[in-house]
């Protein structure tokens, strides 16, 4: 059995967004998704084919109370056959980092989860 090693919440949403990317210098046209599940660190995005490892990632979403779209940037570190990646993301504008935080404690009643760490091991 393995150990969910998560520092932060994860919070399973189902919210479409607008996903563009970048590999190789060469950027590629904007899609829809879905957006899957978030957290303080990272997402989990759903889209017809499976987003290239390593691609930097340009995710516009609307989050409720916030008048303009926030970016989310990130870097795909997994995906799989079914269409979805994991991003881990590198940059949310300081303005709307601050409301997504409290924004996503506050949702703590939703379906989420926070890994378990390791014990630590004695001398």
């Amino acid at each position: 059995m393995s150990v969910n090693t998560r520092k932060t919440a994860r919070f399973h949403v189902s919210l479409k967004v607008t996903i563009s990317y970048q590999l190789n210098c060469q950027r590629y046209p904007e899609q829809e998704g879905t957006l899957l599940d978030i957290s303080e660190t990272g997402l989990k995005l759903k889209t017809d084919n499976a987003l290239p490892k390593d691609a930097v990632v340009f995710v516009d979403l609307d989050l409720p109370g916030m008048e303009e779209k926030t970016r989310a940037i990130g870097k795909v570190v997994w995906n799989n056959a079914n269409g979805e990646s994991g991003v881990e993301l590198g940059y949310i504008p300081a303005k709307q980092f601050k409301f997504l935080v409290p924004y996503l404690r506050s949702r703590q009643s939703i379906k989420s989860e926070v890994g378990v760490l390791p014990a630590e091991e004695a001398d």
